[in-house]
């Protein structure tokens, strides 16, 4: 996120803050302006249904002045083409007006119930016609009252309630002037209801315009207590003092018109009370609203010069901020590209000016140094490094590279005497070590001969030592043939021996049964005696046995002595036998022995051969070497020329460089 749009966010905090304290007090404004035209709606229907209760409060005396024949009934007519037209100007005021829907469908009730009203009017006795028009007017008053419950702004709504208590009076002043009106046309006396009637209109009357519930307007006391002083007032008066002193006799010698006409007036100025303390509403109405206009055209311009002087700030602020940091980024990049020329100098004296200064002595410096590095470059060492503070890390490292330059220069230097002296002395070294390499390598060519004439008398020698060593093994392959072939003639003669020792044995085992059968022959013939002639044939079978088994025994003895003599000639062929196996195995011990010294002959005259060789091929090797040192000691020797003239250079390039 950019920095200007840092700084809108920033400003735009309290401008936000300050906008939604606007909204509630627009909003506020807004409602009050609503109340404000609710009231004034109310206040056309209270004017509306004023003019429509007086007219409809005329209709009614001069109906009941009709029906007691006090009047034409073309002045009925009239009177009733008047009522009808407040009535439509009433239900306009009642339609456009904002109060409870049952009280607006009661009102808009009243012209149909006073056309049933009027069709059955000269059934109705004069109290009845007085009682159902009083019932249409207290509609109209109804209507009137809500408008003091609706919706009121600044104490208006106890305006509204006077306006409808003096309605309430200037209708009980109506009910006052019909009855009036009707009984002085009749003229006749009156019984306790119609006295209490006229009495009770009355006392209504000025209990309405004396209740301390009066809190109108400022005026509205004085314009009461004109009322009470008017002739209007004083007719009345007199009227009603008539009516009272003769209410039993009859016999008022009054007009009923000319009382119909002086309670009229008297109904017409407190009518006026009424248009003057709604002429007083309105116009606090239209100052409210006017005053609700203005703060909403003052909170509007100061929100738009508010929003405006905030643009305008963030707009030089953020420029203040953000072209001095572009330049400062533009500076920037110049410095990392390598340019040092480039400077701000902004000149102001804000932290955005510090800020910029110090990195126009930052630049500063940096240049001091890159001229610092490019006197350096040149050769000049004697340069000194400004440092910039205790801290300047860079002009420190800087110094201390300055410094240790200087002291490996000037080891240079020393060092660049002492190899210019030491390459003179190699190259003097180089060309004595030329001439001996020549002279080595003459010897060397000479020994080379020798070592080749000794090499051909030693390769004779090896070849034949090669062929006595063959014959040698040849003779000791057949000494091991006799050997091994003496060895199974032993094997054979054993195996003689053995068995005739396994005979020996055998020839034992004949004897001891031929023994075992004739104890068996003995024991047989024992028991063919004791059993008498019963054992006569296993006698004679016993003895012809113990016979065999005789005969048997013999002839054991006689094989047994054979074998012994045999046994006696195998042993001592086995002795001679054994004998000349131990002198053939002497034989080809000695014959290995002689063929393996004349192998080792062979080898060493092998191994001589091959020694001579290398040694041949060492003395042609030290040859080519001696040839190649002779050719290295003589670009050795180029060499050390060059590196002669080389320090020499390197001498010259030192001394450019300034050390002290």
């Amino acid at each position: 996120m950019k920095i200007k749009q840092k700084l809108a966010i920033l400003a735009l905090i309290p401008i936000s803050a300050y906008c939604l304290q606007s909204i509630r007090g627009l909003s506020s404004n807004l409602k009050e302006m609503s109340v404000v035209d609710t009231m004034r709606r109310n206040a056309a229907l209270i004017e509306a249904a004023s003019h429509a209760t007086a007219e409809l409060q005329r209709e009614r005396g001069k109906t009941a002045l009709f029906l007691a024949g006090g009047i034409e009934w073309e002045k009925v007519e009239e009177q009733r083409r008047t009522s009808d037209e407040k009535l439509k100007l009433f239900e306009q005021a009642l339609r456009e007006s904002r109060i409870d829907q049952k009280v607006i469908d009661a009102g808009a009730d009243v012209p149909r119930q006073l056309s049933l009203l009027r069709a059955s009017a000269a059934s109705l006795s004069g109290k009845e016609v007085r009682s159902r028009f009083s019932d249409l007017i207290a509609r109209l008053i109804e209507a009137q009252a809500a408008t003091a419950k609706a919706l009121t702004t600044r104490g208006l709504g106890k305006t509204f309630g006077t306006i409808v208590l003096i309605e309430t009076a200037k209708e009980n002043a109506g009910k006052l002037r019909a009855a009036l009106a009707a009984l002085v046309a009749r003229d006749q006396a009156l019984n306790e209801d119609e006295l209490n009637e006229i009495i009770r209109y009355r006392s209504f009357l000025e209990a309405n315009l004396r209740s301390p519930a009066l809190s109108g307007s400022a005026q509205l006391p004085g314009r009461i207590k004109h009322i009470e002083t008017s002739p209007a007032w004083a007719a009345t008066n007199t009227i009603f003092a008539k009516v009272i002193g003769r209410w039993s006799l009859g016999g008022f010698e009054l007009n009923g018109q000319e009382v119909f006409s002086a309670l009229t007036t008297l109904i017409d100025d407190i009518g006026n009370l009424v248009e003057q303390e709604l002429k007083d509403v309105n116009g606090k109405l239209a100052g409210i609203a006017s005053e609700i206009r203005y703060e909403l055209v003052v909170a509007v311009g100061v929100f738009l010069a508010l929003l405006l002087g905030s643009t305008t700030a963030i707009f030089y602020i953020s420029r203040g901020i953000t072209v001095p940091l572009a330049k400062g980024v533009a500076f920037a990049e110049a410095i990392k590209s390598g340019d040092l020329s480039s400077r701000l100098r902004l000149g102001t004296r804000d932290e955005i000016g510090c800020l910029t200064a110090a990195l126009d002595q930052m630049a500063d410096r940096l240049e001091e140094k890159a001229h610092s590095a490019m006197t350096i470059a040149k050769g000049d060492l004697t340069t000194r490094v400004n440092l910039a503070s205790e801290q300047d890390v860079l002009g420190q490292a800087f110094g201390l590279m300055l410094q240790k330059l200087r002291a490996l220069l000037g080891e240079v230097v020393s060092s660049s005497g002492q190899v210019r002296v030491g390459a003179h002395e190699i190259s003097k070294a180089t060309h004595a070590l030329s001439e001996g390499a020549t002279h080595q390598a003459a010897s060397v060519q000479e020994i080379s001969a020798s070592m080749t004439e000794m090499n051909s008398q030693i390769q004779s020698n090896a070849q034949n030592s090669s062929e006595a060593a063959a014959t040698a093994r040849a003779v000791r392959q057949e000494a091991e043939k006799g050997r091994v072939e003496m060895e199974r003639v032993l094997v054979a003669v054993s195996a003689m021996n053995e068995a005739t020792a396994e005979m020996t044995r055998t020839i034992q085992v004949i004897d001891d049964i031929a023994f075992q059968t004739n104890l068996l022959a003995l024991n047989a013939a024992v028991e063919a005696a004791r059993a008498g002639r019963h054992g006569k044939g296993f006698a004679v079978v016993a003895e012809e046995v113990r016979n065999l088994a005789g005969r048997s025994a013999r002839a054991a003895k006689e094989t047994s002595a054979m074998i012994q003599r045999s046994n006696s000639q195998v042993h001592a062929s086995l002795k001679m036998t054994q004998e000349a196996a131990g002198l053939f195995s002497h034989i080809a011990e000695d014959i290995r022995k002689v063929a393996e010294l004349m192998e080792g002959i062979d080898r060493a005259s092998q191994e001589q051969a091959a020694g001579v060789s290398q040694v041949h091929l060492g003395i042609e090797q030290i040859d080519r070497a001696t040839q190649n040192n002779v050719a290295s000691a003589q670009q050795i020797a180029a060499s050390a020329g060059e590196l002669a003239r080389q320090v020499e250079q390197l001498h010259g390039l030192i001394n450019q460089f300034k050390l002290s």
